[in-house]
């Protein structure tokens, strides 16, 4: 079985969105219910989606 990080679980997230998808709200709620230790992580796949779309402007 694999075991899935919260680090692999944000990058999941940013490939989603990539793709065109949207979230669902239970995703969406995991981002908004992530601990503070998480920001960083969540922020970098964030990033991934914004720059693949505007750039590094």
């Amino acid at each position: 079985m694999k075991t899935v990080t919260a680090d692999s679980r944000w990058h999941a997230f940013a490939l989603k969105a990539l793709d065109g998808e949207c979230l669902t709200m239970e995703e969406g709620l995991a981002v908004l219910e992530a601990d503070d230790d998480e920001i960083l992580t969540i922020m970098q796949a964030a990033f991934q989606v914004r720059k693949h779309y505007y750039g590094k402007k």
